[in-house]
Order: C-alpha cells, then structure tokens, then sequence
C-alpha cells in the first residue's frame, strides 16, 4: 500500500520488538494519541525509552525469562516526515516454566467505539508458557486475566507521559482503508479482491478496551522455512 496520508490529529505507533532467542526481532505494535508538539526524533527516543520501563515494570512477568524487549521504536502517523524514535535498552522477561513454540502468541484483541465489519485491531505477542495453557489450544483464565490486568496497567503508566512539548493521551486505533470498495482481480491467480478506499484523512477512534483471546494466536513465520 502507499504511504498513507497523515493522521489529523497527533498520533504516535509504538512498535514493540522482542528477542525470542532467534536472529531476527518480532515486533507488534499499537497507538497512542498525543496533545501538543510535534515531536521530533529525539524527543520519540525519549518516549520510546520510557515504553521499554513502563514494560519492564508491567509486561515483563509475562515474558519467559530466555525472550526480552530487546527494542522500542516510535513513529509520528501525524508527522510520517519526522524520523522515528528508538530504544535499544533491554528489558528482560520474568516467568519462569517450559516454553512454548515460537509460533504461539497471545492475541490481544482491542475494541473502538464505532459499530463496524472487518477484524478488529490486534497485537500478536510472545506471552505465556507451557504452564499457561488449559487446553492444547487456548489460554488458562488465570493467565487472561493477569494478562489484562498488566495492559491495563501498561497503558496507564505511558498516559501522561512527557516527551519533549508532548504529552501522551489514550490508546487509539487508526484506520486508513474504507469505503467505497470495489473487486479487482489480482494479476497472479486471477481470484477477485475486495478492495477499499484509503482515506484522507484516516480516521481516529479510541481503543475502549484490550482482552487477551481465549484461543492462541498463531505467527507460523517465526519458524522460519523448513
């Protein structure tokens, strides 16, 4: 897709990279509204390190002890211009137990408040371990409540958060694609495609609650190819 048009109002995308012991990074990430400004890159360093202690303090009990954040990156969606920001401090996991396999994650599933169709917004997330689970496919409760509890207390300790003339307001969920949508037929299969409108401005909606799914999330790609 090309590069979308700027968010209209300030709006900052936090993208969490982990170190599951593999030579590549993952990273999910999510978005955070922001009032004054803009920021510059130095100013989204500030903020990204203070995302890498706000996860150590809250997030990291979910984390085997062998995987860590091993990086924050910070981009500006009103300013797509402005450098992102970075932190490579590293910040450890806590939990003890057997591991599960790389391709397993933790779905952390986010509603806004507007009526729609389509998937909702989602991070996929290296939490929990063998002793986490209640079946072979889905989550213990106890873990799902623990783990919405250090979310919310996550999001709680960045809102509020100074970087350079910002201030870091409520989680938020951006959309860029809408109506009117149309079919096309891709050039390699020839099976018809929905397609849909980008928008411009893209919208803004707040995130008015974060639950972990039941069911494991699945990211096969981090087993790399046979």
């Amino acid at each position: 897709m090309a590069t979308p048009f700027p968010t209209p109002t300030g709006v900052v995308h936090i993208r969490l990279l982990h170190n599951l012991a593999t030579s590549t990074n993952y990273g999910s990430g999510f978005d955070m509204s922001y009032s004054n400004g803009p920021p510059g890159a130095d100013d989204m360093s500030i903020l990204a390190a203070a995302v890498g202690v706000a996860y150590g303090a809250h997030l990291s009990p979910l984390l085997w002890a062998e995987f860590s954040l091993a990086e924050v990156q910070i981009s500006d969606l009103a300013h797509p211009e402005t450098v992102s920001g970075l932190s490579t401090v590293v910040h450890a996991g806590t939990r003890s137990g057997v591991p599960l396999p790389l391709s397993v994650t933790a779905c952390l599933s986010k509603s806004i408040n507007r009526r729609y169709r389509g998937s909702r917004p989602r991070m996929e997330l290296p939490w929990g371990v063998l002793g986490d689970e209640a079946s072979n496919e889905s989550w213990d409760p106890a873990f799902i409540s623990a783990a919405n509890a250090a979310w919310v207390a996550f999001i709680a300790a960045l809102v509020g958060t100074n970087f350079g003339p910002c201030t870091v307001g409520a989680e938020v969920s951006v959309s860029y694609i809408g109506q009117p949508y149309t079919v096309v037929s891709t050039s390699t299969s020839g099976r018809p495609q929905i397609r849909g409108t980008k928008k411009n401005p893209p919208e803004v909606f707040s995130v008015t609650a974060s639950q972990l799914n039941a069911r494991f999330g699945s990211q096969r790609r981090r087993l790399g190819r046979s």
